[in-house]
């Protein structure tokens, strides 16, 4: 790892957390620094991304209403650069030697803080509840793809792969209980992530993006069920659809949200074709 890079990251974020408010482009800058040195992260980034979060959360959990205190809003900018690393350092592979141990005491930490983040909606800001559901939709897949392709049994990634379950689980009850589009725009992207990830692909000639899919998963897995992960993909499909609005469900009549959703069912309809019957129905209607 080279030195300089190590002090340039540090005078970064001393920069960066010193203006009031936090300087956004500094801290971008510093992401991108870090994704090239991702040793960086591991070494002592991830910890101060983690606590930025963690501190901010707390803080607008524990005054019951961010509107308070314009000084709490001061800590999203922290926050959402918190998640950009974590997200960034979770999402690709890391070094072999941390694979057994490091990597998954980070992820148990980030589903942790998402956890804490997520169980009170209302008391924190929405740009950070929707980088929370980002970074859980792309961590989801990666963890699957991982536990398939290393076909590793240590209880550390069973634990991790439970963990990853229950987070999923919460996004699905965050969805039944929020009243919010631009949320729901989020939630939508999570339900077509698992929606593809767990039906099997096309037949020969289908989209080449369906990198992962049912099929790598085996049945015989330590500690996954496929028969589950299918259950999983049938009520991602549903849930998906269920957000677009009827006469029945007037909720969420937002023009860039119902936008949003058809472009997620049109999506995974060319994705998974076998599905198109059944999702252009309840779009037509």
């Amino acid at each position: 790892m080279n030195r300089n890079a190590g002090a340039q990251a540090e005078q970064l974020y001393s920069e960066a957390v010193q203006e009031t408010p936090p300087n956004r482009n500094k801290l971008d800058r510093l992401v991108d620094l870090l994704c090239d040195h991702p040793q960086l992260i591991y070494d002592t980034f991830f910890a101060k991304a983690h606590k930025a979060a963690e501190i901010a959360v707390d803080t607008w959990h524990s005054t019951g209403d961010i509107k308070v205190n314009d000084r709490i809003l001061i800590l999203t900018v922290p926050a959402l650069w918190g998640w950009t690393v974590m997200e960034e350092t979770l999402c690709h592979a890391p070094p072999p030697e941390l694979l057994e141990t490091r990597y998954p005491q980070l992820a148990q930490q980030f589903l942790k803080l998402a956890e804490l983040t997520l169980a009170h909606p209302n008391t924190t800001p929405g740009p950070v509840v929707r980088r929370t559901i980002q970074a859980l939709t792309r961590f989801w897949p990666e963890i699957i793809n991982a536990c398939v392709s290393l076909k590793t049994q240590s209880p550390a990634w069973r634990q991790l792969y439970e963990a990853t379950l229950r987070r999923a689980d919460s996004l699905i009850q965050l969805s039944e209980q929020s009243n919010d589009p631009a949320l729901q725009m989020h939630l939508a992207k999570f339900f077509e992530t698992e929606a593809s990830i767990f039906t099997a692909a096309p037949q020969p000639g289908g989209s080449p993006r369906s990198r992962l899919n049912l099929d790598r998963v085996p049945s015989q897995h330590a500690y996954i069920s496929k028969t589950a992960l299918v259950t999983r993909g049938e009520r991602a499909r549903q849930q998906l659809v269920q957000l677009l609005p009827s006469s029945d469900n007037m909720r969420l009549c937002s023009t860039s949200f119902i936008t949003a959703t058809i472009n997620s069912i049109v999506y995974l309809m060319n994705l998974r074709p076998q599905f198109c019957e059944q999702l252009l129905e309840r779009l037509i209607n």
